[in-house]
């Protein structure tokens, strides 16, 4: 059913979509909707040319998108509990090393880095990263990462693809599981903290 329901309203646009929120609004990398595209490619449904084009600009949207976040924000995001928690402490100490360590080229690094690029991006961001600098390694990397996945996908087809189906199938699940412990959490920790009022 959720295989039916991405083939029937995805197309271009919903691989654009995809591309742009994943690792931000959507907790999946954009290498699963990029595999997905490759078998497309492969079926014939889709060509080369505009898929390269819709997935390297997807992409892009999202990377800017982060930066952007951590342009915004600064170093209060990096330090905010809740983003730290939401992100992994050891994964926003080691995207803040690794661009205090490489500068820009962190950028190109971190294309690599599946489950990273999100949080490098926003160091990249939160650090004053030019947006000259930014723009230049993140296009090299895009440029290399995007047609390489996508050819994964094309080469090896449907085992790939139902493997990306039953992910995403889960992650609703996912999705859900952590909103309700994310409440109860925060409803205990309320319980916990004493009221002033009632302590005078």
């Amino acid at each position: 059913m959720f295989r039916d329901l991405v083939e029937t309203i995805a197309g271009y646009p919903g691989l654009l979509l995809f591309c742009a929120v994943s690792g931000l609004i959507f907790p999946l990398p954009e290498d699963f909707p990029l595999i997905y595209a490759g078998v497309r490619i492969a079926e014939g449904t889709w060509t080369w040319a505009p898929t390269l084009l819709v997935a390297i600009v997807g992409v892009l949207i999202r990377d800017f998108l982060a930066y952007g976040i951590g342009w915004v924000l600064g170093h209060r995001i990096l330090h905010a509990g809740w983003v730290r928690r939401l992100v992994g402490e050891s994964k926003v100490d080691w995207a803040e090393h690794l661009v205090q360590s490489h500068g820009a080229s962190a950028i190109l690094l971190g294309r690599f880095l599946i489950g990273f690029r999100a949080p490098i991006f926003i160091v990249a961001g939160a650090t004053r990263v030019s947006v000259r600098e930014f723009a230049f390694w993140d296009l090299i990397g895009v440029l290399i990462v995007v047609p390489g996945v996508i050819a994964l996908g094309f080469a090896f087809g449907d085992p790939i693809a139902d493997t990306f189906f039953w992910i995403m199938a889960r992650a609703r699940e996912f999705v859900a599981g952590t909103a309700v412990i994310t409440f109860l959490w925060i409803w205990w920790k309320m319980r916990r903290t004493p009221d002033p009022a009632r302590s005078e």
